[in-house]
């Protein structure tokens, strides 16, 4: 009977050994890769683009009539009206 009253004690004993191991004051390991990392969700680095913002739509605009004219070929009709000079191939 008082070996089950010890036992309880020991086992408590060992698994705080276990977890204060995981707990160890030893540095992480050197590693090539560097970086920043954000622990908050809600943050965010500033140089993000958001749709909102007209530069970035008139980029995607650009791209696009770009992708139009090389893609167009004057076989298949008059070419879609875009904002951007027409080039002549």
């Amino acid at each position: 009977a008082e070996a089950a009253k010890q036992a309880p004690h020991h086992i408590e004993k060992e698994t705080d050994k276990k977890e204060d191991s995981h707990h160890d004051d030893t540095p992480p390991s050197t590693s090539d890769k560097e970086g920043t990392l954000i622990v908050d969700a809600t943050c965010a680095p500033s140089r993000i683009k958001y749709p909102r913002d007209m530069e970035l739509l008139n980029e995607g605009r650009e791209k696009l009539e770009h992708i139009i004219t090389v893609l167009h070929t004057p076989t298949d009709g008059k070419k879609p009206r875009t904002y951007s000079p027409a080039f002549s191939f």
